[in-house]
């Protein structure tokens, strides 16, 4: 625990969390240029969001790394390289928030725990979604739309979340 405790101010495990998970989402999708100034844009913004602690900032970087995982989707990304980047980016966007959120509790809280229980649920629950939707194709079934099903539900899940943490 020696480490989580040196991180200083609430928040910057999640922060640096977000930054990592947006960089993998940058490398899984960026399979064409345009896909990877995208994501790198997002990251950006997602960078300035965190560091001005601004959730619309986060949420704006997130969304432009969506925008680079649909580009990379078209550019001809791997399913499951979409599918990953699609899950880092979702929790780019969830730790991002936290991050902004645990600003406010003030330099001496002590957060480390919240954080890496967030990080850990989150994680556990993307990776049992990602399994769910690449699930078909591993398994080596006749093709079937629920793959797809899935990951346009999570797509509209995710724009409707990211429009209500603007209001």
């Amino acid at each position: 625990m020696a480490v989580v405790t040196r991180l200083g101010r609430p928040g910057v495990l999640s922060g640096g969390t977000a930054l990592v998970a947006a960089l993998v989402g940058v490398v899984l999708a960026g399979v064409d240029p345009l896909s990877t100034l995208a994501g790198l844009g997002g990251t950006g913004l997602l960078a300035v969001g965190l560091v001005r602690r601004t959730r619309p900032a986060v949420t704006l970087g997130a969304t432009g790394l969506g925008g680079a995982v649909v580009l990379g989707g078209v550019a001809g990304a791997g399913g499951a390289a979409v599918v990953g980047a699609t899950a880092a980016v979702v929790l780019a966007w969830t730790v991002g928030q936290t991050s902004v959120e645990l600003a406010d509790h003030g330099p001496t809280a002590r957060t480390a725990r919240f954080e890496l229980t967030h990080l850990g649920g989150t994680s556990l629950l993307l990776g049992a979604a990602a399994g769910i939707v690449l699930a078909p194709r591993l398994l080596r079934v006749d093709p079937s739309p629920l793959g797809v099903t899935l990951v346009l539900v999570g797509g509209v899940c995710l724009t409707g979340a990211l429009l209500a943490s603007e209001r």
